[in-house]
């Protein structure tokens, strides 16, 4: 169980980036760019369970000031079309009404949602990818699911048959054949020597399995 002390030094270390970002983001230009240093500095916390060193948080401000400025501009665009589109539909001057304005307010609810995922991202790859981050975040991929599989792995593979490996070790020069029955279906016959022959089934039930 968690002590209050950790409860209070994990508080104190999050409160500490939060107010390095507020500060940082008072130029408004450096908004994106303290964005990105305080996401990887928290992801940093999550990982190491402490802050990270100040010269490794000053790099990651200085190499995402140009992307986090690039990404600021885009997102004061959209938010600038949405906030006209908003007050245009309010006003009457565009047709649509309050349909359109409760989906307007879901495109603006899904664009928040896709921002804040972006930034999470971002401080995953130490304050850089932008792109990549907004692209993860509008389609993200079922890692979850693809990782589930690779490591059941064999589970999915062709099973033998039952009793096969245990009657007719490895070695032992036995191998499968097959052969066509009297009825129309093609099934794996028994396992038999090499170069024996084979005798024509002649009971459809013990090869259509």
């Amino acid at each position: 169980m968690t002590g209050w002390k950790e409860v209070v030094r994990a508080g104190t270390d999050l409160a500490i980036i939060g107010f390095a970002v507020l500060a940082l983001s008072l130029p408004v230009l450096t908004a994106g760019a303290a964005l990105a240093a305080g996401s990887a500095a928290v992801h940093h916390w999550c990982e190491h369970g402490d802050l990270p060193p100040a010269r490794l948080a000053g790099r990651w401000f200085v190499g995402a000031l140009l992307p986090g400025l690039g990404a600021q501009t885009w997102a004061a665009v959209v938010t600038a079309i949405l906030v006209a589109d908003v007050r245009a539909l309010l006003a009457g001057h565009v047709p649509g009404g309050t349909a359109l304005v409760l989906i307007t307010v879901l495109v603006a609810t899904y664009a928040i949602g896709v921002a804040a995922l972006t930034v999470v991202q971002v401080g995953r790859t130490q304050a850089r990818g932008w792109w990549a981050a907004l692209r993860a975040s509008v389609r993200p991929r079922r890692l979850s699911r693809r990782h589930g599989r690779s490591e059941r792995g064999g589970r999915h593979r062709r099973r033998p048959r039952r009793g096969a490996a245990r009657d007719h070790p490895a070695g032992s020069g036995i191998r499968p054949v097959r052969w066509t029955c009297n009825g129309p279906k093609t099934a794996e016959g028994p396992l038999v020597g090499a170069g024996t022959a084979v005798p024509r089934a002649q009971d459809t039930r013990t090869c259509a399995f």
